[in-house]
């Protein structure tokens, strides 16, 4: 348990200095006025992915260019998966994920970028805190000094760590009011 802590924290150390690096600038962005989403979600479940296809299919609906990135807590994944992912094995030792899906979403500017995920994952994490995305919407993770720079909306899920579809309708319902809709 030490060792992750070690490991951990180095992380928070690299991610502080590639986040000074960025500078990217970000502010609040209407759901109706985006164009771009992008979604950070655990596939390691099967079932998340199809919560996720679903979600990003009514957003398309609205006119919207959606982009998904799953990460699989596994060594090694099936060959069958067609969404774009990543691994275990794209990791680094201390957490940073690399590769060419990776690189890739990191390159695209994206209007609203959602974490869908209850809690703190250091790779989608840091996919999310170095996003070139405009607005970042996220749970509030208090476990993690760094969320209030990885996210411009964060919402309190309380204590209970809700699945995927119901962390989607969360997001969905506090969007929708931002745009005066809900």
């Amino acid at each position: 348990m030490a060792f992750n802590n070690i490991r951990l924290a180095v992380y928070k150390r690299l991610l502080k200095r590639k986040l000074a690096a960025a500078g990217s600038v970000h502010q609040s962005v209407l759901l109706r006025n985006a164009q771009n989403i992008g979604i950070l979600f655990d596939a390691s479940d099967s079932s998340n992915f199809v919560a996720i296809q679903h979600f990003s299919d009514a957003l398309k609906k609205e006119g919207k260019r959606v982009d998904v990135l799953g990460y699989i807590d596994a060594k090694h994944t099936i060959d069958l998966i067609n969404h774009p992912h990543f691994n275990r094995k794209s990791l680094s030792f201390f957490f940073l994920p690399h590769g060419n899906e990776v690189d890739y979403f990191l390159g695209k500017e994206f209007d609203i970028l959602l974490y869908v995920h209850p809690r703190f994952n250091p790779a989608l994490f840091y996919l999310s805190l170095l996003s070139k995305a405009r607005m970042r919407v996220g749970p509030l993770l208090n476990e993690f000094p760094l969320a209030k720079e990885a996210f411009e909306f964060m919402i309190n899920l309380g204590q209970e760590k809700p699945d995927i579809r119901n962390l989607l309708d969360t997001y969905s319902k506090y969007l929708k009011m931002m745009d005066g809709n809900g």
